[in-house]
């Protein structure tokens, strides 16, 4: 069944712990491949950069009142949205919830190019291709990649 009737509701404090949780469950696997050992204090500090640099454009996703994932993004000028995390929780995912919003993001900014980074491991780059997303760079760990606006 594809899930496309979730919300989306700003992000406050009270999110903090659930947001480090998803996180940890959708990237500790990349980390722990392309950095060695998660080290829980060390990624507490990391996560605490992360929370005060975008928790004005985090989004929770909830379903029936339950929190599912997360989003964030942000227009960093008149031609880029600037993607970055889409974290569902694995008892949601492969549901149709990314799809869904990156169909949507991609259709609400007709007039903007949509650039995101995914790990090289992660197979959530099949989707952003599906989408149309393209490479457009990479470094070590990470492929850059672009949604061309129309």
């Amino acid at each position: 069944m594809k899930i496309t009737n979730y919300t989306l509701v700003p992000y406050t404090d009270k999110d903090y712990n659930f947001i480090y949780e998803t996180k940890k469950q959708a990237y500790k696997t990349y980390v722990e491949q392309n950095y060695g050992a998660w080290v829980e204090q060390d990624q507490l500090e990391m996560f605490k950069t992360f929370i005060e640099d975008r928790k004005n454009n985090i989004q929770i996703i909830t379903l029936d009142n339950k929190q599912i994932g997360f989003v964030d993004g942000k227009v960093v000028s008149n031609t880029l949205y600037e993607q970055g995390n889409i974290c569902v929780v694995p008892e949601y995912q492969n549901k149709g919830v990314g799809t869904h919003y990156l169909t949507t993001l991609i259709n609400s900014h007709p007039d903007k190019n949509i650039s995101l980074r995914v790990f090289k491991q992660n197979p959530a780059q099949n989707l952003y291709k599906r989408l149309g997303f393209e490479i457009t760079g990479e470094t070590k760990t990470h492929f850059n990649m672009m949604k061309k606006s129309k």
